[in-house]
């Protein structure tokens, strides 16, 4: 714009894209001036609204200034017209004293996309040296427009396909993933629980002595089976067999209920977000489900409590006419009644703390932990839904 303003002698200098809509009406993208409080600087001018005001200074533009610019004319005309049909531009011309306006057309393939704006101070119109000058320097500014646009588009295509290749890479990693553990150790598993079936088989009474321990070995095998089902689920989208969290934690609370003399209860409250898209729902409630595990071993373990309660709120009820794909904020809590710890006190070797919370952090959740030496100890996961998708849409 500067060096449309210094080749034609212009006081002002503007660009314009046309609206959207692709009628009369022109939205102010950048201006720049000679003089006055904004002179030698560019002003990025396109705002939310711009394209309102737009429209509405050029139904009441009498002269048809803008119809002529939209049919590719240039078009020369005195300030003071201008205040019939926009008088917020005029008073801007008046404060620049700006006397003639001129608009030339920008295009691109034959199509008009704009206008390079000019002001003089001058009572005359520009001369025909200054008018094509203007109109050559509106073709340089519609190639100039036009090549950044293209580079915008470049840069967007580029970003897309960039974490297109990225999710592409991700989902052949967890296929990956999901096989090494399907032929390695849930097969290894299953082989052991296989095994034990027929050592019970074979001994026959004499099983019966070491069915105790035998029994544990088996019981700690399937359910570590199971565990490495659960993750080849959440490793592959729309896997059959997904258990949902409240199942998920009833079995985990019995599990630890039967290792252990304490009570161990667990209550659930809310809608479960059943809507939910599998792969967001596998996910996410399998890394609840492992937070879960993780704080009821340490309650088990270390803090000698007599009660420990798992408590899951899906958040208030909703009517049944609430979009089912809208998923109301989840809150998973282990409270127990032990001697609790300082969690400021480094512990070498133990990583359960620091689990839980990488964990909750993968699928955006918020982990609390509120305990003291002496005191009960509390862990509480808070996950607030699905993002929205852009636009405002969830």
């Amino acid at each position: 714009m500067w060096r449309a303003i210094a080749a034609t002698g212009a006081v002002t200098g503007s660009v314009h894209g046309r609206d959207g809509d692709g009628g009369t009406a022109f939205v102010p993208l950048a201006r720049a001036e000679h003089g006055g409080e904004h002179a030698g600087s560019v002003q990025i001018l396109a705002t939310r609204g711009t394209e309102k005001r737009s429209r509405a200074a050029t139904a009441a533009d009498a002269l048809g200034v803008m119809r002529r610019v939209a049919d590719g004319e240039p078009v020369v005309y005195p300030v003071a017209d201008v205040a019939a049909w926009f008088p917020a531009l005029h008073r801007y011309y008046v404060r620049q004293g700006a006397r003639v306006v001129g608009h030339f057309p920008l295009r691109v393939a034959g199509t008009v996309t704009g206008y390079l704006g000019l002001s003089w101070r001058t009572a005359e119109p520009p001369n025909a040296r200054v008018f094509e000058t203007a109109c050559a320097l509106a073709v340089q500014a519609s190639l100039a427009l036009e090549m950044q646009r293209r580079a915008d588009e470049a840069r967007v295509a580029a970003v897309a396909a960039e974490r297109q290749a990225a999710a592409a890479a991700l989902a052949d990693e967890h296929a990956r993933l999901a096989r090494e553990v399907h032929d390695t150790l849930a097969q290894g598993l299953a082989g052991i629980v296989m095994q034990l079936g027929a050592a019970r088989a074979k001994l026959g009474p004499a099983y019966a002595a070491a069915a105790p321990q035998l029994d544990l070995v088996d019981g700690l095998a399937r359910d570590t089976l199971a565990v490495a089902r659960r993750t080849i689920t959440v490793l592959r989208p729309g896997a059959p067999g997904h258990e949902d969290l409240e199942a998920g934690l009833r079995r985990v609370v019995a599990e630890c209920g039967r290792a252990r003399a304490g009570r161990v209860t667990l209550a659930a409250s809310g809608v479960a977000p059943a809507a939910l898209p599998r792969r967001a729902s596998a996910e996410v409630e399998y890394e609840l489900l492992r937070i879960a595990q993780a704080a009821l071993a340490n309650a088990v373990q270390h803090a000698r409590a007599a009660h420990v309660a798992v408590t899951l709120d899906y958040g208030p009820d909703h009517p049944p006419e609430r979009s089912a794909v809208v998923a109301p904020a989840l809150q998973l809590a282990v409270a127990d009644d032990g001697v609790g710890f300082d969690p400021a006190t480094p512990r070498p070797g133990r990583f359960g703390l620091v689990g839980m919370r990488e964990r909750a952090a993968r699928v955006g959740a918020a982990l609390t932990l509120v305990t003291a030496p002496g005191e009960e100890t509390e862990v509480v996961v808070v996950w607030p839904g699905p993002p929205a998708a852009p636009g405002g849409a969830p």
